[in-house]
């Protein structure tokens, strides 16, 4: 028996790479709802494709009643983050309750190891063999943080003790596993302890139809405000950007988790088109089409995916955001351009521009 549990769409289309790569048999499907991503944006991806069971977890249960509606929204934040430590409790509860059935697993595979309700799912769910699916360019990030982990270095910045009595309120079970098998795309310097499964989306590939050719610059966006960027920055930039490849072609497509107000002030102050699509763009473009005549972002990790399963047939460009510009993340984002220097290609390749004026 195998067990997947995924929480986006992009882990589970890397889920079902897994699944029929290893030509696996009695596969089981766990997926984590969220608000940014609802039962909706994994059905289609299930649509034609089988499995033994699967189970949907919330990871939010609606607050019912008044007082837990007021404790949600209070104007408090230790009273909201007291809140959230009962919801996070609740869920852990739940995942609990799922791992107990399943018994044994002969293989895991599970989304970003790095988050707590996952490696709690790897701590909880016994099995014989741990895989980590990729999670876009944030692997990268993943095997680095495991492979200092073994030599003894801190893996991530030191929790406070208060995020430390709040994990322990929680009950995370929070172990690192010694072994784990990385099923990635990337080229990652892994621990020793750890090993790598290369895939190229030859499943996706094999599958995908022949479909037509546009000359829309698709311009794929990113929860980039994680990293600390000024929203007016972030905007600067992207006009600069559009007017290079020409406004009339640029078509933006909004992450899921980008908030409301950047992407109408996308539409409506820079008046650029915007697309969403209900499906990894991934696997937009492979099955429904058309191509773009160019996909670009700014080091959003579709780029790299895109970049295998497409190869010559489409012109990819990663266009050069510097680092300095955020204020958290810096070296992440610097060692995700170094990667895709390192593939370039006449179709795939950094962009910079001079975006300074």
């Amino acid at each position: 028996m195998n067990v997947f549990f995924v929480e986006t769409p992009l882990q589970l289309m890397n889920a079902i790479e897994a699944k029929h790569a290893r030509a696996l048999v009695g596969n089981h499907l766990v997926v984590l709802l969220s608000d940014i991503y609802p039962r909706g944006f994994f059905e289609p991806l299930l649509e034609d494709d089988s499995w033994d069971s699967i189970r949907y977890v919330e990871s939010r249960v609606p607050a019912r009643g008044a007082l837990r509606r007021r404790l949600q929204s209070h104007a408090s934040t230790r009273v909201r983050s007291y809140y959230e430590t009962v919801e996070l409790r609740g869920l852990r509860k739940r995942l609990d309750a799922l791992a107990g059935p399943f018994g044994r697993a002969e293989r895991l595979f599970i989304g970003n190891y790095y988050l707590e309700h996952m490696r709690h799912v790897a701590n909880v769910l016994p099995h014989d063999r741990l895989v980590l699916l990729d999670d876009g360019t944030t692997t990268l990030d993943i095997a680095e943080q495991r492979r200092r982990h073994a030599e003894g270095k801190p893996a991530q910045p030191g929790k406070s003790w208060r995020a430390r009595l709040v994990d322990r309120a929680i009950g995370w079970k929070l172990g690192h596993p010694a072994h784990a098998t990385f099923f990635s795309m990337y080229d990652l310097n892994l621990s020793p302890a750890d090993s790598l499964e290369r895939h190229d989306y030859s499943f996706l590939r094999a599958r995908a139809m022949r479909v037509e050719r546009g000359s829309e610059v698709l311009f794929l966006g990113q929860t980039i405000y994680y990293e600390g960027i000024a929203e007016e920055e972030y905007l600067a930039r992207l006009r600069c950007v559009a007017t290079h490849y020409g406004v009339d072609r640029f078509v933006y497509v909004p992450h899921k988790g980008e908030h409301r107000d950047r992407v109408r002030h996308i539409r409506e102050e820079l008046g650029l088109a915007v697309r969403t699509f209900d499906v990894p763009i991934e696997y937009q473009l492979a099955m429904r089409g058309p191509l773009p005549g160019v996909l670009a972002s700014f080091y959003s990790s579709a780029l790299e995916n895109c970049r295998l399963i497409f190869g010559a047939d489409l012109t990819i460009e990663a266009v050069y955001l510097d680092p300095q510009l955020l204020t958290r993340g810096v070296e992440f984002v610097r060692r995700v351009y170094e990667y895709y220097g390192s593939k370039s290609t006449p179709q795939f390749r950094v962009l910079n521009l001079d975006c300074n004026d």
